[in-house]
């Protein structure tokens, strides 16, 4: 039974993504993707997962050349039908992606795939997120289900500042993100993690 609160604000954020002008969006995600770039953790980064955005999300595309010029082994996710979690695939430099099952391109299936515990930085898409660390995605639970119990070593979220929110309602099986990249910078929940 999806949260009618998390619902309300999942349809409020989307809405506001939405309406984003296209130069301010591609402007502030050119900030974004410097300010992840920036950061001293991300050459302690070997293994990195990404995404494929959709439907107005921040995009990570622009991150795959600089990471690849740095030696990153770079994956991205894989669903297959039906799945209840996501499997992370490695992505080559000029791979050919295939369309998933809900149209997000992804990598072929013959692709070596990797456990999230075992990824160093994974970047996940949000349609909002709180200051504690909370993230609403879409409501189908799929980074949820599978991180739970293997975490990679940083979670960290991307999106916009206006998708934050002042607090997200939390059920026991929502994973908090580590951080969040938005245009203005980096925000870090817990102890620590800005300086890793």
């Amino acid at each position: 039974m999806r949260d009618e609160k998390k619902e309300a604000l999942r349809k409020t954020l989307l809405a506001w993504r939405g309406a984003l002008d296209p130069a301010w969006r591609a402007s502030a995600n050119a900030a974004a993707v410097a300010h992840l770039l920036s950061h001293a953790w991300l050459g302690q980064a070997e293994r990195v997962a990404l995404y494929c955005a959709i439907r107005g999300e921040l995009d990570p595309a622009p991150l795959l050349a600089p990471l690849w010029q740095m030696g990153k082994i770079l994956y991205l996710p894989r669903l297959e039908a039906g799945a209840s979690q996501i499997r992370f695939a490695r992505h080559q430099q000029g791979e050919v992606w295939q369309r998933g099952p809900f149209g997000i391109p992804q990598p072929g299936p013959d692709r070596a795939q990797i456990e999230p515990g075992a990824v160093d930085l994974m970047l996940v898409p949000l349609v909002g997120f709180d200051a504690q660390g909370g993230r609403l995605g879409y409501g189908g639970g799929f980074y949820d289900r599978t991180l739970a119990g293997q975490r990679p070593k940083l979670l960290v979220g991307l999106g916009f500042a206006g998708q934050q929110v002042e607090h997200l309602p939390r059920a026991d099986h929502d994973i908090p993100l580590d951080a969040v990249v938005t245009e203005t910078g980096w925000c870090f929940f817990g102890e620590g993690y800005g300086t890793r």
